[in-house]
């Protein structure tokens, strides 16, 4: 205590302004911030029985797909070791027809599934997996001379009737008449403004001023026809692997143009913590709200969870589960090297360095946001379950991505709709338009490699 003392003594003294540095160390030291325990993401007394079940699962691929060799993509095998250990065990007693996975010839999903999970106001995750729950389906051929996006805008286009149907259905406005004439939306800046008014035009978890409107679920997913296509397509993975508590309000994200552009698919963020979740450096997860029926208003409780620096990089394109055995080089020695926390080996390691630059403070209360910080968002009570399935599936998709190397792939994040740039639609599709068709193969199940 002395040695903190005299520290105390020497910042104030040193501070051109030793009022002001005393006002500050008395914040700090009156800052009592809600940290609580984080569940482990891959609880060390479970790694060996999960790693038998996934053993298992790639063991009826093989004989699937009749190729000895097949094995899972690190974002496969992440999203298989993040599962409920009860869910994961009914996986593996499945026939294997009844659960195929599909290696994509490309690395763009696992890296797009992190990538749009967190978009400045919104780009966040596909799906870490290229899996998918089918029957199999004949290979489809294509002309050597089609590209991939008239691919896509031609077997993916939606009946304008069928997008009222589904709307009705799922207790959504169905879209008025010129709604139906369009094939690509934009932003609706009212919803940004409304979530700024409720999270009161500042970051939820540091509190500074400015923060960018971020969706959690891409509003990429729905803001063009095709896209609205792939969006119905993945709506069985999504529930199947990521497992929301109400997988029917997945429904919603692909109900019509737009759907997602909610306020309880929004929330706020400073400009570099927007740009850190793109980067799965951290996750948010869901804790619970409470309701008040006065002002039909909910608080839901967040928990903020700084994410591992993944060991996989973008060379790895496959998992040898026989290596995953070995405790040096399985998926939970990523787990040493956690963003925002302090570095475990040597100023010569890459990783320690990497994780050491990153760091997050309350900018009145001047402490340090760590891992467990638990901070309140209101919405709704009428949308309140929305933004909970939301952030429950933004919590899947980070927790895959960081751990199977997404967050390696700065090349493909998206950022189309960031507060202090206009958008540009081209160069989002430019970017989305080939992770869009791998998706597409990954669930027409003959189209394996």
């Amino acid at each position: 205590m002395e040695d903190l003392h005299q520290a105390m003594d020497a910042y104030i003294k040193r501070h051109p302004h030793p009022k002001r540095a005393t006002k500050q160390l008395q914040q700090l030291l009156d800052a009592k911030p809600n940290i609580r325990p984080v569940v482990q993401l891959l609880p060390a007394d479970e790694f060996e029985t999960r790693l038998e079940y996934v053993q298992t699962i790639e063991k009826g691929q093989r004989v699937f797909h009749e190729k000895p060799n097949w094995e899972f993509t690190p974002s496969q095998f992440t999203t298989l070791m993040n599962l409920p250990l009860k869910t994961l065990e009914s996986y593996s007693r499945l026939d294997a027809q009844a659960l195929i996975f599909q290696r994509d010839q490309s690395d763009e999903v696992p890296a797009k599934s992190q990538a749009d999970f967190s978009e400045p106001a919104g780009s966040s995750a596909g799906t870490p997996s290229s899996a998918i729950k089918s029957t199999p389906r004949k290979r489809s051929s294509r002309g050597a001379g089609e590209s991939t996006h008239k691919r896509v805008c031609s077997e993916t286009a939606i009946p304008e009737s069928k997008l009222s149907e589904r709307a009705s259905s799922l207790g959504q406005k169905a879209p008025a008449s010129k709604e139906k004439e369009k094939t690509r939306i934009y932003r609706n800046q009212a919803m940004r403004e409304s979530t700024k008014h409720y999270d009161s035009y500042r970051c939820v978890v540091t509190g500074s001023a400015d923060p960018h409107g971020c969706h959690i679920i891409p509003f990429l997913w729905n803001s063009t026809l095709e896209h609205l296509q792939i969006a119905i397509s993945l709506e069985g993975v999504m529930s199947y692997f990521f497992r929301p508590d109400d997988p029917m309000l997945l429904g919603i994200l692909s109900s019509r143009l737009g759907a997602s552009d909610e306020t309880w698919n929004i929330i706020c963020l400073s400009p570099q913590l927007n740009t850190w979740w793109r980067h799965a450096y951290f996750g948010l997860k869901y804790l619970g709200h409470e309701d008040n029926k006065e002002t039909g208003m909910s608080t839901a409780e967040l928990q903020f969870v700084w994410m591992p620096h993944s060991h996989y990089d973008k060379s790895k394109k496959r998992i040898d589960l026989n290596e995953e055995k070995h405790k040096a080089s399985n998926i939970r020695a990523c787990l040493k090297h956690m963003f925002g926390g302090e570095p475990p080996c040597s100023s010569d390691c890459d990783r320690c360095t990497a994780i050491s630059k990153v760091q997050a403070h309350k900018v009145r209360e001047h402490y340090t946001i760590e891992s467990g910080y638990v901070f309140p968002v209101v919405r709704r009570t009428e949308d309140i379950e929305r933004f909970k399935a939301m952030i429950q599936l933004q919590w899947a998709a980070i927790c895959v991505g960081s751990m199977s190397g997404a967050a390696n792939y700065p090349q493909l994040l998206v950022s189309d709709d960031d507060d202090n740039q206009p958008s540009s639609a081209a160069q989002v599709n430019d970017k989305i338009e080939g992770w869009l068709y791998s998706v597409q193969k990954s669930a027409e199940t003959g189209n394996g490699d």
